[in-house]
């Protein structure tokens, strides 16, 4: 029943996040449509993914049992798997040592993030 609970839970998070990568994408092309440098929609694409990576990490790491950096190995895995396979397949990008860095700088603001979610935990058991 843990494992249901457990997929049920990373499910709605991955669920959410492609929402959020779509919506993302139609934005920032439309940005591009009007006339927007294409550097700098990939900046604010990089920025929100960062933000979207901290926001998912910190929440798994408040909620979670287990040690935050493997929270946080989880997460970014899990957000960053979708992201490269969606990059491979529909955009046709190769893996360079940009896109390296790129994945390299989400997996470890996940990593962190959860670590920092789990620090700040409250356990009701301090009363």
């Amino acid at each position: 029943m843990i494992y249901i609970k457990s997929l049920i839970k990373y499910t709605k998070k991955l669920g959410i996040f492609l929402l959020i990568e779509i919506f993302l994408a139609f934005f920032m092309s439309f940005f591009n449509l009007i006339g927007v440098n294409s550097s700098l929609t990939k900046i604010i694409i990089f920025i929100t993914n960062i933000i979207v990576f901290a926001i998912f990490a910190f929440i798994n790491g408040k909620t979670t049992n287990k040690k935050g950096f493997i929270e946080g190995i989880i997460t970014g895995l899990l957000l960053i798997i979708p992201l490269f396979l969606i990059s491979l397949i529909f955009f046709k990008n190769n893996l360079s040592l940009g896109t390296s860095f790129y994945y390299i700088c989400l997996f470890t603001v996940s990593t962190v993030f959860a670590t920092i979610g789990k620090n700040k935990k409250v356990d009701s058991k301090q009363d």
